[in-house]
Protein backbone atom coordinates (compact mmCIF):
# COMPACT_ATOMS: atom_id res chain seq x y z
CA UNK A 1 0.00 0.00 0.00
CA UNK A 2 2.73 2.16 0.91
CA UNK A 3 4.52 1.46 -2.06
CA UNK A 4 1.32 2.25 -4.55
CA UNK A 5 1.15 5.64 -2.93
CA UNK A 6 5.05 6.44 -3.43
CA UNK A 7 4.35 5.71 -6.92
CA UNK A 8 1.05 7.36 -7.02
CA UNK A 9 2.84 10.54 -5.98
CA UNK A 10 6.08 10.67 -8.43
CA UNK A 11 3.98 9.83 -11.32
CA UNK A 12 2.09 12.88 -10.43
CA UNK A 13 5.26 14.62 -10.29
CA UNK A 14 6.55 13.66 -12.78
CA UNK A 15 3.57 14.92 -15.17
CA UNK A 16 3.96 18.18 -13.86
CA UNK A 17 7.69 18.36 -14.33
CA UNK A 18 7.18 17.28 -18.05
CA UNK A 19 5.06 19.69 -18.91
CA UNK A 20 6.55 22.85 -16.93
CA UNK A 21 9.19 24.81 -19.29
CA UNK A 22 12.15 23.47 -19.48
CA UNK A 23 13.35 27.61 -18.76
CA UNK A 24 12.13 27.41 -15.28
CA UNK A 25 13.25 23.64 -14.38
CA UNK A 26 16.94 24.71 -15.20
CA UNK A 27 16.35 28.15 -13.16
CA UNK A 28 14.97 25.94 -10.47
CA UNK A 29 17.95 23.66 -10.72
CA UNK A 30 20.50 26.29 -10.54
CA UNK A 31 18.86 27.88 -7.81
CA UNK A 32 18.77 24.64 -5.37
CA UNK A 33 22.32 24.16 -6.31
CA UNK A 34 23.30 27.94 -5.35
CA UNK A 35 21.25 27.30 -2.43
CA UNK A 36 23.47 24.09 -1.41
CA UNK A 37 26.71 25.20 -1.94
CA UNK A 38 26.60 28.11 -0.40
CA UNK A 39 23.80 27.45 2.89
CA UNK A 40 23.41 23.37 2.97
CA UNK A 41 27.14 22.22 2.42
CA UNK A 42 26.78 18.88 2.56
CA UNK A 43 29.40 16.96 0.85
CA UNK A 44 30.79 20.52 -0.61
CA UNK A 45 34.40 20.38 0.76
CA UNK A 46 34.86 16.88 -0.55
CA UNK A 47 33.80 18.01 -3.91
CA UNK A 48 36.00 20.72 -3.70
CA UNK A 49 38.66 18.43 -2.56
CA UNK A 50 38.25 15.90 -5.18
CA UNK A 51 38.24 18.53 -7.77
CA UNK A 52 41.71 20.10 -6.57
CA UNK A 53 42.93 16.44 -6.77
CA UNK A 54 41.76 16.27 -10.34
CA UNK A 55 42.88 19.05 -11.42
CA UNK A 56 46.14 20.98 -9.98
CA UNK A 57 46.53 23.44 -12.80
CA UNK A 58 43.07 25.31 -12.30
CA UNK A 59 42.41 28.74 -10.47
CA UNK A 60 40.26 28.34 -7.23
CA UNK A 61 37.80 30.30 -8.97
CA UNK A 62 37.58 27.85 -12.02
CA UNK A 63 37.36 24.93 -9.15
CA UNK A 64 34.34 26.67 -7.14
CA UNK A 65 32.87 27.27 -10.66
CA UNK A 66 33.00 23.81 -11.51
CA UNK A 67 31.96 22.68 -8.20
CA UNK A 68 28.94 24.75 -8.49
CA UNK A 69 28.28 23.42 -11.84
CA UNK A 70 28.60 20.11 -10.16
CA UNK A 71 26.15 20.37 -8.06
CA UNK A 72 23.17 21.32 -10.46
CA UNK A 73 24.01 18.55 -12.36
CA UNK A 74 22.77 16.54 -9.42
CA UNK A 75 19.74 18.48 -8.74
CA UNK A 76 18.91 17.76 -12.53
CA UNK A 77 19.76 14.29 -11.84
CA UNK A 78 16.86 14.01 -9.61
CA UNK A 79 14.41 15.68 -12.01
CA UNK A 80 15.34 13.60 -14.89
CA UNK A 81 14.74 10.32 -12.89
CA UNK A 82 11.55 11.44 -12.33
CA UNK A 83 10.24 12.88 -15.66
CA UNK A 84 11.68 9.24 -17.18
CA UNK A 85 8.51 7.57 -15.20
CA UNK A 86 5.85 9.20 -17.48
CA UNK A 87 7.38 9.53 -21.11
CA UNK A 88 6.47 7.32 -23.30
CA UNK A 89 9.21 4.93 -24.30
CA UNK A 90 8.96 6.52 -27.87
CA UNK A 91 9.35 10.14 -26.13
CA UNK A 92 12.18 8.88 -23.81
CA UNK A 93 14.14 7.59 -26.78
CA UNK A 94 13.64 11.16 -28.65
CA UNK A 95 15.47 12.78 -25.89
CA UNK A 96 18.67 10.97 -27.34
CA UNK A 97 21.19 11.23 -29.82
CA UNK A 98 23.25 8.40 -29.82
CA UNK A 99 26.94 8.51 -31.97
CA UNK A 100 28.74 5.74 -33.23
CA UNK A 101 26.35 3.02 -32.50
CA UNK A 102 28.68 1.30 -35.69
CA UNK A 103 30.92 0.00 -33.13
CA UNK A 104 28.54 -1.51 -31.30
CA UNK A 105 27.17 -3.35 -34.11
CA UNK A 106 30.76 -4.25 -35.62
CA UNK A 107 31.43 -5.77 -31.54
CA UNK A 108 28.42 -7.54 -31.81
CA UNK A 109 29.42 -9.67 -35.16
CA UNK A 110 32.27 -10.94 -33.14
CA UNK A 111 29.61 -13.08 -31.33
CA UNK A 112 32.03 -12.93 -28.17
CA UNK A 113 29.83 -10.98 -25.96
CA UNK A 114 30.57 -7.03 -25.20
CA UNK A 115 31.05 -5.48 -21.76
CA UNK A 116 30.16 -2.32 -21.69
CA UNK A 117 32.86 0.19 -20.17
CA UNK A 118 30.92 3.09 -18.22
CA UNK A 119 30.74 5.43 -15.83
CA UNK A 120 28.86 7.31 -13.60
CA UNK A 121 28.90 10.37 -16.00
CA UNK A 122 25.96 12.36 -17.69
CA UNK A 123 22.66 10.32 -16.50
CA UNK A 124 23.90 7.32 -16.27
CA UNK A 125 20.78 5.25 -15.49
CA UNK A 126 19.11 6.74 -18.27
CA UNK A 127 21.63 5.48 -20.01
CA UNK A 128 21.23 1.95 -18.97
CA UNK A 129 17.44 2.73 -20.01
CA UNK A 130 17.55 3.96 -23.13
CA UNK A 131 20.24 1.14 -24.50
CA UNK A 132 17.57 -1.64 -25.11
CA UNK A 133 15.66 1.10 -27.04
CA UNK A 134 18.22 1.16 -29.60
CA UNK A 135 18.21 -2.83 -29.65
CA UNK A 136 21.49 -3.53 -27.40
CA UNK A 137 20.10 -6.12 -24.96
CA UNK A 138 21.85 -4.61 -21.90
CA UNK A 139 21.96 -6.63 -18.58
CA UNK A 140 23.48 -4.71 -15.38
CA UNK A 141 25.00 -5.37 -12.23
CA UNK A 142 22.74 -4.17 -9.48
CA UNK A 143 22.63 -4.23 -5.33
CA UNK A 144 19.56 -4.31 -3.15
CA UNK A 145 18.86 -0.74 -2.23
CA UNK A 146 18.30 -0.58 1.83
CA UNK A 147 15.30 1.72 1.03
CA UNK A 148 12.67 -0.88 -0.27
CA UNK A 149 10.37 1.83 -1.80
CA UNK A 150 13.00 3.17 -3.33
CA UNK A 151 14.56 -0.40 -4.84
CA UNK A 152 10.68 -1.06 -5.89
CA UNK A 153 10.55 2.35 -7.56
CA UNK A 154 14.01 2.03 -9.44
CA UNK A 155 13.48 -1.84 -10.25
CA UNK A 156 9.89 -1.44 -12.03
CA UNK A 157 11.42 1.95 -13.78
CA UNK A 158 14.61 -0.57 -15.20
CA UNK A 159 12.37 -3.47 -15.98
CA UNK A 160 9.76 -1.32 -17.76
CA UNK A 161 12.36 -0.68 -20.86
CA UNK A 162 13.91 -4.18 -21.06
CA UNK A 163 16.86 -4.05 -19.05
CA UNK A 164 18.40 -7.37 -17.48
CA UNK A 165 19.14 -7.38 -14.08
CA UNK A 166 22.02 -9.32 -12.53
CA UNK A 167 22.29 -10.03 -9.21
CA UNK A 168 25.70 -8.72 -7.63
CA UNK A 169 25.96 -11.89 -5.33
CA UNK A 170 27.56 -14.93 -7.17
CA UNK A 171 26.92 -13.10 -10.09
CA UNK A 172 30.34 -14.56 -12.14
CA UNK A 173 28.72 -17.50 -13.57
CA UNK A 174 25.28 -15.63 -14.36
CA UNK A 175 27.82 -13.01 -16.60
CA UNK A 176 29.85 -15.65 -18.57
CA UNK A 177 26.62 -17.57 -19.65
CA UNK A 178 25.05 -14.02 -20.76
CA UNK A 179 28.84 -13.08 -22.48
CA UNK A 180 28.70 -16.80 -24.14
CA UNK A 181 25.19 -15.93 -25.86
CA UNK A 182 26.67 -12.81 -27.08
CA UNK A 183 24.57 -10.18 -24.51
CA UNK A 184 25.43 -7.25 -23.59
CA UNK A 185 26.73 -6.49 -19.60
CA UNK A 186 27.15 -2.90 -18.82
CA UNK A 187 30.03 -2.41 -16.09
CA UNK A 188 30.48 0.93 -13.94
CA UNK A 189 33.86 1.43 -13.24
CA UNK A 190 35.07 5.12 -11.55
CA UNK A 191 33.84 3.18 -8.00
CA UNK A 192 36.72 3.07 -5.13
CA UNK A 193 37.04 -0.91 -4.68
CA UNK A 194 39.88 -1.58 -2.20
CA UNK A 195 42.75 -4.73 -2.69
CA UNK A 196 42.56 -8.00 -3.25
CA UNK A 197 38.93 -7.19 -5.58
CA UNK A 198 40.50 -4.47 -6.51
CA UNK A 199 44.39 -3.14 -7.85
CA UNK A 200 45.43 0.66 -7.46
CA UNK A 201 45.85 2.38 -11.09
CA UNK A 202 46.90 5.52 -11.92
CA UNK A 203 43.26 7.72 -12.17
CA UNK A 204 43.79 11.78 -12.80
CA UNK A 205 47.42 11.00 -11.82
CA UNK A 206 46.78 9.45 -8.77
CA UNK A 207 46.87 5.91 -7.25
CA UNK A 208 42.58 5.24 -7.41
CA UNK A 209 42.12 1.14 -6.05
CA UNK A 210 40.52 0.34 -8.67
CA UNK A 211 38.11 -3.38 -9.55
CA UNK A 212 39.91 -6.27 -11.60
CA UNK A 213 36.19 -7.45 -12.35
CA UNK A 214 36.29 -5.82 -15.71
CA UNK A 215 39.62 -7.04 -16.47
CA UNK A 216 39.35 -10.58 -15.04
CA UNK A 217 35.94 -11.23 -17.23
CA UNK A 218 37.84 -10.34 -20.78
CA UNK A 219 40.64 -12.76 -19.36
CA UNK A 220 38.51 -15.75 -18.93
CA UNK A 221 35.88 -14.84 -21.62
CA UNK A 222 37.49 -12.87 -24.52
CA UNK A 223 34.47 -10.59 -24.45
CA UNK A 224 35.01 -7.35 -26.13
CA UNK A 225 35.01 -3.91 -24.35
CA UNK A 226 33.05 -0.86 -25.64
CA UNK A 227 33.32 2.74 -23.72
CA UNK A 228 30.23 3.97 -23.78
CA UNK A 229 28.90 7.08 -21.97
CA UNK A 230 26.24 10.20 -22.09
CA UNK A 231 26.40 13.33 -21.31
CA UNK A 232 23.74 16.42 -21.03
CA UNK A 233 23.40 18.61 -24.00
CA UNK A 234 20.50 20.29 -21.82
CA UNK A 235 17.83 19.20 -19.41
CA UNK A 236 16.36 15.94 -20.12
CA UNK A 237 18.36 16.13 -23.44
CA UNK A 238 21.48 13.87 -23.86
CA UNK A 239 24.04 12.58 -25.95
CA UNK A 240 24.66 8.40 -25.86
CA UNK A 241 28.27 7.97 -27.04
CA UNK A 242 29.95 4.77 -28.18
CA UNK A 243 33.60 4.53 -29.05
CA UNK A 244 36.29 2.24 -30.58
CA UNK A 245 36.63 -1.65 -28.42
CA UNK A 246 39.33 -1.48 -26.29
CA UNK A 247 41.67 -4.11 -27.10
CA UNK A 248 42.99 -6.56 -24.27
CA UNK A 249 46.94 -6.37 -23.69
CA UNK A 250 48.19 -9.64 -23.18
CA UNK A 251 51.49 -8.94 -21.35
CA UNK A 252 52.71 -11.76 -18.93
CA UNK A 253 51.15 -13.51 -16.05
CA UNK A 254 47.18 -13.24 -15.54
CA UNK A 255 47.89 -10.92 -13.07
CA UNK A 256 50.52 -8.57 -15.34
CA UNK A 257 47.51 -8.83 -17.61
CA UNK A 258 44.53 -7.56 -15.44
CA UNK A 259 46.93 -4.89 -13.77
CA UNK A 260 47.74 -3.90 -17.23
CA UNK A 261 43.97 -3.83 -18.73
CA UNK A 262 42.64 -2.15 -15.57
CA UNK A 263 45.00 0.94 -16.11
CA UNK A 264 43.73 0.77 -19.43
CA UNK A 265 39.97 0.91 -18.38
CA UNK A 266 40.73 3.42 -15.69
CA UNK A 267 42.79 6.10 -18.57
CA UNK A 268 39.50 5.57 -20.71
CA UNK A 269 36.88 6.47 -17.68
CA UNK A 270 39.29 9.60 -17.22
CA UNK A 271 38.98 10.52 -20.71
CA UNK A 272 35.44 10.49 -20.75
CA UNK A 273 35.67 12.34 -17.97
CA UNK A 274 37.81 15.02 -19.28
CA UNK A 275 35.41 15.90 -21.46
CA UNK A 276 32.44 16.68 -19.06
CA UNK A 277 33.90 17.07 -15.88
CA UNK A 278 31.07 19.44 -14.39
CA UNK A 279 28.31 16.06 -15.37
CA UNK A 280 30.79 13.38 -13.23
CA UNK A 281 30.14 12.10 -9.44
CA UNK A 282 32.57 13.80 -8.06
CA UNK A 283 30.69 13.55 -4.18
CA UNK A 284 32.17 10.09 -4.57
CA UNK A 285 35.33 9.85 -2.57
CA UNK A 286 37.08 8.38 -5.13
CA UNK A 287 40.84 8.35 -3.47
CA UNK A 288 40.95 6.64 -0.67
CA UNK A 289 43.12 4.84 0.86
CA UNK A 290 47.25 3.70 -0.34
CA UNK A 291 49.23 1.11 -1.92
CA UNK A 292 51.28 -1.36 -0.20
CA UNK A 293 54.54 -0.05 -0.67
CA UNK A 294 56.04 -3.26 -1.83
CA UNK A 295 53.07 -3.99 -3.92
CA UNK A 296 53.92 -3.38 -7.68
CA UNK A 297 50.13 -4.32 -8.94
Amino acid sequence: MRMNFVSFLLDVFSFFLNIIPNSFLIFFGSSVSFFWYWCVPFRVNLILDNLRKAYPEKSEKEIKRLAQANLCHYVFLCLEFIQLRTLSLEEFKNRFVIENKAFFDEAQKESKGVLILTAHLGNFEWLAAVTPLYEIPLHIIVRKIKSEVFEHVISKQRKRVGLGLIESKNSLHHILNLLSKNKVVGFIFDQHRSPPGGVYVSFFNRPAATTKGLAALVERSDALVLPVYSYRTDLGKMVLKITSPLPYKRVGTREENIYTNTQVYSHAIEQMVREHPEQWFWIHRRWKGHPEPSSSS
